[in-house]
């Protein structure tokens, strides 16, 4: 195939290369490509190994450099130390006053992590704060590693890295203007004069988990599916990838993986509840609560024109989640999380509907809706079957869920377009141009 190929890509070759496809053949240039998709990092690709990737960045500046961007209050910084990494590009952070810590100014907002590593050393506690519409803390232990006192609209945790190294991360919903790292005296407590712990890697992202380290100097650092970036897709377990390019679309949802914002009906929502089909510890739990009646998410009202929802869902204590309008209960469908397949299907429901294989149990659900419904996720009991049971009483079991979008005013879904930011969200067309009629994939 190679020998009577004219043009030839090496999908690795394209890894990291911001808007460029080089090719293996020919190799003199001509047979290059260069994309354009826009200036934000809302496109998404199935990776080689079978993961979602998004485009990540670092929003702080001098990530690991503490005494530049970083101010300090009450404290002394000093690199050089051993890190967590097998470097030396560890810093004490030694406080001496009352409430010593060292923070950075910012200016974003939406749900997102903050991060740092840290080790115990004449202190065995550190305290993370957020500083914004409203403050937020956790303090974690780093003798025993534990999560201490907290008070946090989403959610805290603490990685045991080894070494006696732990990644302490938060996460809020908020608009933030401040980030800060406290030395503690123990938990709940910085009003000692002395002590000291080690840190290394500070960062904060979008989204509700932390993920692999970005290190930024004066500029954000950015990583994963980078903008303009060709996007060579594995989806349902090709070796062999095809390129992705679709037309600009935007995702109506204010939040795609937090559901605290929307009308919930039944239902409760617990956070970083297991590993998504990105990778990360960052899908949802959606359980039914002890009342009776449908159990529910209504994620838009009336959509205009209709349009197409899809969500990823895989089985937990449910077999079976349904998808469909609110208000109408001809129009919903059921999905089948144990087989993979349609269960039952609305009399009246729109002709488009599915559910695509993602691996490790998770499936991405879809369905069409009408002029001015309201897209909706329900919880269902009963067997598959046409009598499965809209109204029922919950004992708080459910489905894990994960990556919500709204289309609209379309006739069939695009790939997952993330979104943390309170507002919508559009990823750009993708755009080729370069060797030989490259306005043919544009078509």
């Amino acid at each position: 195939f190679f020998d009577d190929a004219s043009l030839a890509f090496l999908p690795s070759g394209a890894a990291g290369k911001d808007g460029k496809a080089y090719s293996i053949k020919p190799t003199d240039g001509t047979g290059d490509f260069t994309f354009s998709r826009g200036s934000n990092l809302s496109a998404t690709r199935v990776g080689a190994d079978g993961l979602i990737e998004k485009g990540r960045e670092n929003l702080l500046l001098q990530s690991n450099q503490f005494d530049t961007t970083w101010v300090n209050s009450s404290t002394t910084e000093t690199g050089g130390q051993s890190g967590y990494d097998g470097s030396s590009d560890a810093w004490l952070l030694t406080k001496t006053s009352s409430n010593g810590r060292i923070y950075q100014n910012v200016s974003s907002s939406g749900v997102q992590t903050f991060s740092v590593y840290a080790k115990a050393n004449a202190s065995n506690w550190t305290q993370l704060r957020l500083i914004g519409v409203t403050t937020e803390y956790a303090y974690f232990d780093l003798q025993n590693g534990a999560v201490g006192t907290t008070s946090l609209d989403i959610d805290s945790n603490i990685e045991d890295i080894g070494g006696g190294w732990y990644r302490c991360s938060i996460v809020c919903n908020n608009s933030l203007n401040n980030v800060r790292i406290f030395v503690a005296d123990n938990d709940n407590a910085t009003s000692g004069t002395s002590g000291s712990i080690y840190i290394q890697d500070a960062q904060l992202e979008i989204g509700l988990a932390a993920t692999e380290p970005i290190e930024s100097g004066a500029t954000t650092g950015k990583a994963g599916l980078l903008e303009d970036e060709p996007r060579f897709d594995y989806s349902g377990g090709a070796t062999c990838p095809s390129l992705l390019l679709e037309p600009s679309r935007t995702n109506l949802l204010e939040y795609s993986e937090y559901f605290e914002n929307y009308s919930q009906n039944r239902v409760a929502f617990v956070y970083n509840a297991t590993t998504s089909p990105e990778g990360l510890v960052n899908a949802a739990e959606f359980n039914d609560t002890a009342t009776s009646g449908t159990h529910y998410v209504q994620l838009r009202n009336g959509v205009t024109g209709g349009g197409v929802m899809s969500f990823f869902a895989k089985q937990n204590t449910h077999r079976y989640v349904q998808a469909g309008p609110s208000s109408s209960i001809g129009k919903r469908v059921f999905f089948d999380l144990q087989d993979g397949v349609m269960a039952t299907i609305g009399a009246s429901a729109e002709s488009y509907y599915g559910i695509e294989d993602y691996g490790n149990g998770w499936y991405r659900c879809y369905v069409a809706f009408g002029d001015l419904e309201n897209p909706s996720i329900f919880n269902a009991a009963g067997d598959g079957s046409g009598s499965i049971d809209n109204n029922y009483t919950g004992d708080g079991s459910g489905v894990y869920i994960y990556g919500a979008q709204v289309e609209q005013n379309v006739s069939y879904k695009t790939s997952y377009i993330p979104n943390h930011s309170g507002g919508t969200i559009t990823r750009g067309a993708d755009v080729c141009t370069g060797a030989g009629d490259a306005s043919t994939f544009n078509d």
